[in-house]
């Protein structure tokens, strides 16, 4: 679900804590989730340093009642921002 004209700022991010966002994760990177950030790692991680990066405090769509933090999720993962959300 990448947009071919994303581009990518590294140090600059798209999104700030606090703001609720739906993104995909997981190894097949097909899994939904939705959460809060709560972490910007604005110049990537040890693991990548090609684009921002966040830590989302939220829910799989599979088990919506369960908090998980996701560690590490690409901007470029994040679909779209939650709007009036009852999180």
């Amino acid at each position: 679900m990448e947009n071919e004209d994303y581009a990518q700022k590294l140090g600059k991010p798209k999104y700030k804590v606090g703001e609720e966002v739906c993104f995909i994760w997981g190894k097949e990177k097909t899994q939904k989730a939705k959460g809060r950030i709560c972490i910007i790692d604005a110049y990537g991680t040890w693991e990548q340093q090609e684009e921002v990066s966040y830590d989302i405090l939220g829910s799989r769509s599979e088990e919506p009642d369960r908090r998980v933090l996701f560690k590490h999720i690409r901007e470029s993962k994040i679909v779209n921002i939650k709007k009036n959300s009852d999180m």
